[in-house]
C-alpha cells in the first residue's frame, strides 16, 4: 500500500468557457462522489478554467499532485474545448505521472470528444481512467 500524499486531493477540472456552467457542476459533483470512495478522505479542489485567477503553472502543479482528477468539458465540433486543450497543452508528455483520470464530456459529439480527450490525457501520463458516463446533448 502506498502512503497518502501530504495533501490528498481530487481535482475537479472544468473546461467549459462559461463561468458556473452545468459542466463545472457535473465535474464538482463527480469529484465529490469519487472523493467519498477513496481512503484518507481527500478534499476536492475545483478548477473552473472559465473563472480562475491563479497562474496556470500553479493550477497544473495542483493537478499533478492530485490523487485523482475529474476532467469535464462540453464538446466543440467533436473535440474538447480550446480552453481545456490550451490548459492541458502546458503539461509535458507523461507529466501526470499515473494520476487516475475520470472524463465527462457533454454534447452532440461527446463520444468522439471523449475518445480524443482520453487519448490526450494518456499521452500526458494519466493513469488508468476511472469510468464515467458519456452524457449526450443537454
Amino acid at each position: 500500500m502506498t502512503e497518502p500524499t501530504p495533501w490528498p486531493t481530487v481535482v475537479s477540472l472544468s473546461g467549459d468557457p462559461r463561468i458556473g456552467s452545468a459542466t463545472a457542476r457535473l465535474a464538482r459533483r463527480a469529484a465529490a462522489d469519487l472523493a467519498r470512495t477513496l481512503e484518507h478522505a481527500p478534499t476536492v479542489v475545483e478548477i473552473d478554467l472559465a473563472n480562475v485567477s491563479a497562474r496556470p503553472e500553479d493550477l497544473r502543479r495542483v493537478v499533478r499532485q492530485a490523487r485523482a482528477i475529474v476532467v469535464a468539458t462540453p464538446e466543440d465540433r467533436g473535440w474538447p474545448t480550446p480552453l481545456l486543450l490550451d490548459f492541458l497543452g502546458g503539461f509535458a508528455l507523461g507529466a501526470l505521472g499515473g494520476v487516475p483520470a475520470q472524463v465527462i464530456v457533454t454534447g452532440e459529439h461527446a463520444d468522439v470528444a471523449e475518445r480524443r480527450l482520453r487519448e490526450y490525457l494518456h499521452e500526458l501520463g494519466a493513469g488508468a481512467p476511472l469510468s464515467a458516463p458519456v452524457l449526450g446533448a443537454a
